[in-house]
């Protein structure tokens, strides 16, 4: 029998499908129809060329684009966070829009089917080779987006020149530059990772404000590439023993009790105990306020993970990652277990290692109550220059200092919330 050859009508069949089954699973979670119908109409492996098409229309896959002339790649984010992070981005017709890290092209032309004919779009992307590769291919399918090879972080606008900046990598601190291209009552979306968990961050130049600030809103932890560029990581990670890493941010390090690799690896040689909460968690509920409160509230707080090949007789948060506590030879982290007879729903509770450590846990446990009790507190962070050099910084709660901004963490509880914690009620095994 003859070998059956795919033909172009056939693959364009199949994109259609797939990229019809994509838009009908991204649009009921979206909030804004400008979102939405961008999806639905920008033909997403237009922009992803080389790769799979079952893994271009797939929700939650990000995919690596070979760049010509060499090995290097260009990350492009999920379906599902691109959308997201638009979303977040609430683009109305006729805006002016800065997108940072254009990628090959396919939020700038996502933003630019937003803001319509009557808008503008700029994208900077530091790789010559991917910025050369999103001119070639928003030529086709969204030609007045102009792309500029260079580093995001120090483009240079005009002072409140954009309605909306969008940011589409991981950032530890706020660029400067960002903050005077936005206008006042513009939105800055950028994902900000703190304590070692991102936040997709929707930031706001209240009228009146003083300079350089911004209040923003966290709308949900996601996972995401760091932003490359002459912007400052501002964070550190240390190596402990059986593998396991402690990330935390560079203002820790000039705490009073900063963590202490070789002191923790002691306390580790000592199995881990673990106070048990007796809260039950389902799989549906979100904990991006549970990893703010804890950034808040402790000024040690940080990510411990592990490689995904080591077993662990006592799991680290929801698998090989999550948050913890940690101040010279103490550690303490988040684990769970699961509650029989449910279908995903697991019970909370704090390992922790070290002579110090049980205070760690039972101040977590009680942070632990105090958010189940209450987990769809908003947040807001209030972000501005920060002057003093870090030695000189006072570390109390609340307050995440980064290389140029102090950040304070306030939480706003709904009417009917319990202003008090009654005595924890855990056990400790």
């Amino acid at each position: 029998m003859p070998r059956h050859h795919t033909t172009a009508t056939e693959t364009d069949a199949a994109a259609a499908e797939l990229h019809a089954g994509l838009a009908a699973t991204l649009r009921p979670a979206l909030q804004q129809d400008a979102v939405a119908d961008a999806v639905a109409a920008l033909p997403r492996h237009s922009f992803l060329p080389g790769i799979p098409l079952t893994e271009v229309y797939h929700p939650d896959t990000t995919v690596r684009v070979p760049l010509a002339g060499g090995p290097s790649t260009v990350h492009v984010v999920s379906a599902r966070l691109s959308a997201a992070i638009l979303d977040t981005a609430r683009i109305q017709r006729g805006d002016s829009v800065l997108v940072v890290g254009a990628g090959t092209g396919l939020i700038p032309a996502l933003a630019a089917h937003c803001t319509g004919p009557t808008g503008s779009v700029v994208a900077v992307e530091i790789d010559p080779t991917a910025a050369a590769l999103a001119r070639d291919l928003l030529a086709v399918h969204a030609a007045h987006v102009h792309v500029a090879a260079g580093d995001g972080a120090t483009f240079q606008g005009s002072p409140g020149a954009y309605d909306r900046i969008i940011v589409t990598a991981a950032a530890s601190d706020l660029a400067p530059s960002w903050i005077t291209q936005l206008r006042h009552d513009g939105i800055l979306t950028v994902p900000l990772r703190l304590r070692g968990a991102t936040y997709l961050l929707a930031g706001t130049r209240p009228r009146p404000s003083a300079p350089g600030t911004v209040r923003a809103t966290p709308t949900r932890l996601i996972a995401l590439n760091r932003l490359t560029g002459t912007l400052p990581t501002g964070t550190h990670t240390r190596a402990l023993a059986y593998q396991w890493r402690l990330e935390a941010d560079d203002d820790q390090l000039c705490h009073t009790r900063p963590p202490r690799p070789e002191w923790i690896n002691q306390s580790l040689t000592v199995p881990a105990r673990v106070f048990w909460t007796k809260l039950q968690i389902p799989p549906t509920l979100t904990t991006t306020g549970l990893w703010l409160r804890l950034a808040a509230t402790e000024t040690g707080s940080c990510r411990l993970s592990t490689p995904t090949d080591v077993p662990l007789e006592i799991p680290i948060g929801s698998g090989h990652s999550g948050p913890a506590v940690a101040y010279q030879g103490d550690l303490a982290y988040l684990t769970s277990r699961p509650v029989p007879g449910t279908t995903g729903t697991v019970e909370l509770g704090v390992a922790f290692h070290g002579p110090g450590a049980h205070h760690i846990a039972v101040r977590i446990a009680r942070l632990l109550r105090e958010w189940r009790a209450s987990p769809h507190r908003t947040w807001s962070l209030d972000i501005g220059p920060d002057p003093a050099p870090v030695s000189a910084r006072i570390h109390r709660p609340g307050v995440i200092h980064t290389r140029s901004h102090r950040i304070v963490l306030t939480d706003h509880p709904p009417s009917g919330a319990p202003a008090a914690c009654r005595p924890f009620a855990g056990g400790i095994e």
